[in-house]
Order: structure tokens, then sequence, then C-alpha cells
């Protein structure tokens, strides 16, 4: 992947929190779309196969339904109970972090993009596409590859100049949290969480 680098090697400032006509566009864009879009330390692999990782959740919930765990105390249950949540939220965000893959790479949402950035308030440059962590609902973060577009102009050596995800701002994705997530926390916790994603990219399950 020629111009696709991994965030978190450059400065990443973001250009979702400023200007503020910048937010009024966004929203305003968001209520206009009329196209359908058809670990312990909570970070799944960065180089995750979707499909793959799927099918070897799957493969571990089918091998638990086959073979029935015999538990006889309390301690037996609850190490049995998390066992299951941990597998079944593993999934969810691997079936979360493949949906949200499939429509950054779709023809609809990129020409989406492409409008949407030739009505931003100024002008900006597709960097390339780099890999960001954003974190579920279900706690775990995945990784998606996302077009960066910077503010046109000359680059100060060694940092990358303001800039916005533009797929994500579609999908309603801030500080690097899904949604779903962002409607579970107060907006401070999910800032620090979206700070924490950006400085630990290479952080895996």
């Amino acid at each position: 992947m020629g111009n696709e680098r991994r965030a978190g090697f450059e400065d990443t400032t973001e250009l979702t929190t400023e200007p503020e006509s910048s937010m009024m566009l966004q929203s305003s864009w968001r209520t206009k779309r009329s196209i359908d879009m058809t670990s312990d330390s909570g970070l799944i692999s960065q180089d995750s196969d979707y499909p793959k990782a799927i099918q070897e959740v799957l493969d571990e919930l089918h091998q638990m339904q086959q073979t029935p765990r015999l538990v006889t105390n309390p301690d037996a249950l609850e190490t049995l109970e998390r066992e299951i949540r941990q597998r079944t939220d593993h999934l969810g965000s691997l079936l979360v972090g493949y949906h949200m893959q499939q429509a950054l790479d779709s023809a609809a949402l990129q020409a989406e993009q492409a409008q949407l950035v030739r009505q931003w308030p100024k002008p900006l440059k597709n960097d390339g596409k780099v890999q960001v962590m954003v974190r579920t609902a279900q706690g775990l973060a995945v990784p998606v590859w996302v077009a960066y577009y910077r503010r046109k102009g000359p680059r100060r050596a060694g940092k990358r100049s303001a800039g916005v995800y533009v797929g994500l701002v579609l999908l309603g994705i801030y500080d690097r949290c899904t949604p779903a997530l962002a409607a579970e926390v107060p907006p401070s916790k999910s800032r620090r969480i979206g700070s924490a994603e950006g400085k630990n990219p290479s952080n895996r399950v």
C-alpha cells in the first residue's frame, strides 16, 4: 500500500472539533443523506483478516456449544460466563469492524466523501489512507483503513497538518468511538478513549 500509513507515526490532529462551521456542515450533511448504505487490553490485532478472525471466534463458540462444561460451583460458573462473554464481545466487535470497513470501501460512501470534501469550509487534500483503531460498544477497538484529508498548504517537517477522517465523519464516528459507544458514555470519557486509541495504535489482543 504505497501511500497508506498507519495512524500514530505522525501528528494526527483532527479537524472534527474545529471549526464550528465544519461541525454544522457535518450535521446538516448527515440529515440530508439519501444513499442507503447497504483481548485483555481491549484491542484487536491491527492486521485482522476480518472473515478469518470472525470464523475463528465462531468456531470457538461452536466448540463450547458442542462440548458443554460441567460447572459445579459459583466460581466455575463465573469463569464460564466470563469466557463466553469475552468471545461474544470479540465476535460483535469484529462484525462491527468488518461492516465499517466494507462501508468505507464502498463506492457509495466514497462518492459521499468526495462531495463532502468539496463542500468543506476550507480546501482539503487526500493524504492517503491510514489505519485507525475505532472502539466499539462491546469495549474492543478494531482497525479500519480510512482516507485522511488534511488542509492544503505546506507541511511542517515531521508533522501532519490538521485534517479529518471524512469517512468516519459520515458514519458518525468521533473521538474514535462508534455511535453506539458514544451514546453510552459521557462525551468527556469518549474523548479520553479516542485520545488513548490515537496514542497506542500498536496495542493488540
